[in-house]
């Protein structure tokens, strides 16, 4: 099984620099801890600066949302691509109604979790309507967290499950999330790496194109130019299944304006979580063999 899961200025590219990336895409957004504060504005509301206003505003987005009694209810955006946040809350002017993810937010309470034609999004309230969709009947057939895999492991499955960094409509971290509520159910990340692999892919937007190497085949991406099991998701699955070698990671390629016409542009290899790619400070940051996948240091 295959599973996809504001203004930007140099200013703010700037004070990300820290966080390891270069050519606009972080190696590991999930290490990254921007603060917009840096780029609050020091003498009145400019281009290139954040008002007050504005600064609370980024770091909400940023942070988990819970509800009254502190508990997590989804996580946060993670920073990268701020600029493409427009995707998922549409221009101001449309206050989130020319997003492309409206139609769901809003179509879902509207049409099938109230049923009420005129209903105001405006009006809604977490702790009150949030437990309303989950309890009605769509809530119920759509509701994909449940962290028991015992039946899949047993039946033999095998779950490639990959996420973009850069995907503004579902945080990546969402399927941190759910990856480690698998293994606390299943006993650890040791009982579980030999049926469920969770792959990040750095400058990936919603299951495909973006700033940073995406293609890797499946339903939505774009295809791979190998239809190997490095260089392809469905292969690599395939291969999984059929030889019982489990992939510890896969190359996406990144295409000249997301073109494959065009030919490509970058490659980088994705590591099997909870490891990253990380660049090792000397070769060309266009080429995987200049990324090396290492697991996140100790804190």
């Amino acid at each position: 099984m295959i599973v996809c899961s504001a203004h930007w200025n140099c200013r703010a590219s700037a004070s990300l620099a820290s966080c390891h990336g270069a050519d606009g895409v972080l190696d590991d957004p999930g290490s990254c801890h921007f603060d917009p504060a840096s780029l609050l504005c020091k003498s009145g509301p400019k281009d290139d600066c954040l008002t007050q206003p504005e600064v609370a505003a980024m770091r909400s987005l940023y942070t988990d949302l819970k509800d009254a009694q502190g508990r997590f209810v989804y996580p946060g955006l993670t920073p990268g691509d701020e600029a493409f946040w427009s995707w998922t809350f549409g221009p101001s002017e449309s206050r989130g109604l020319g997003s492309v993810s409206s139609p769901f937010g809003i179509g879902f309470y509207r049409d099938l979790v109230l049923g009420q034609p005129n209903w105001d999004w405006r009006s809604f309230q977490l702790e009150r309507d949030l437990p309303l969709a989950l309890e009605s009947n769509t809530g119920r057939a759509v509701y994909a967290e449940n962290p028991d895999l015992g039946a899949f492991k047993a039946a033999g499955g095998k779950l490639l499950h990959y996420h973009g960094w850069n995907d503004p409509g579902i945080p990546a971290r969402a399927s941190i999330y759910y990856y480690h509520s698998v293994s606390d159910k299943m006993g650890g990340m040791e009982n579980i790496q030999s049926f469920y692999r969770l792959f990040l892919g750095p400058g990936m937007r919603h299951c495909g194109t973006g700033p940073g190497p995406n293609a890797v085949g499946a339903a939505f991406g774009l295809a791979s130019p190998s239809r190997d099991a490095e260089h392809d998701v469905i292969s690599a699955l395939a291969h999984w299944v059929e030889e019982g070698v489990a992939p510890s990671q896969i190359t996406a390629t990144l295409y000249v304006d997301n073109d494959p016409t065009k030919g490509i542009a970058a490659q980088r290899p994705w590591c099997a979580y909870p490891s990253a790619a990380r660049y090792d400070g000397k070769g060309d940051r266009s080429k995987a063999s200049s990324y090396v996948c290492t697991m996140p240091k100790k804190k």
